[in-house]
């Protein structure tokens, strides 16, 4: 039991939570104002990166393939990351894993529903574009170009999901913003 619920926080790969949350505080901080929708809205994306890193778990598994087979034939894990392979190894299903991705999710959007209900709905469509980079990455796998959909997520789309937590926000400076996080990821 331990060993699972183990696996079930390693899917969220939280080691890359500086990165992000670092994008998000950028937006914030572009805008000018905090207030604890701040703190609201770098929570969400927190947990919707745990989301995207627990779906990418199931999607390298179940349609790319990439962790399917024995263990010489599926991706190279990282020491690092905790949560790659979770279900090649055996650790958990990928019924459980999409269940993890989900639960992630929405927490996140229970969290960016605050601020859309306290500041504008227009979150929800950068917050919905941030999730869909879970699917382009995994697609971009397949084609050469998956670190494309990665800076995407990590860059102007995580500085403009903290701006839009600003009561005026200017989405234009948060996309320019966050190109420099697209091009280091």
């Amino acid at each position: 039991m331990k060993g699972k619920i183990g696996a079930h926080i390693g899917l969220g790969r939280f080691f890359a939570l500086p990165a992000a949350a670092c994008a998000v505080l950028l937006g914030i901080t572009l805008g000018g104002h905090w207030s604890w929708l701040s703190a609201i809205v770098v929570l969400g994306a927190i947990f919707l990166m745990g989301y995207a890193h627990s779906f990418n778990t199931l999607l390298d598994y179940a349609w790319t393939g990439f962790d399917k087979g024995i263990k010489e034939e599926r991706s190279k894990g990282k020491v690092y990351t905790k949560g790659q392979q979770a279900i090649a190894a055996g650790q958990l299903s990928s019924k459980g894993v999409l269940i993890n991705g989900l639960v992630y999710l929405a927490i996140s959007a229970i969290l960016v529903g605050i601020v859309a209900w306290q500041v504008s709905p227009v979150i929800w469509a950068i917050w919905g574009a941030t999730a869909l980079c879970t699917f382009w990455y995994s697609w971009g796998k397949l084609h050469w170009n998956c670190e494309l959909a990665l800076g995407t997520g990590f860059g102007p789309l995580a500085c403009m999901l903290g701006m839009a937590s600003q009561p005026n926000p200017d989405f234009l400076v948060a996309f320019l913003a966050g190109i420099p996080f697209l091009i280091l990821w």
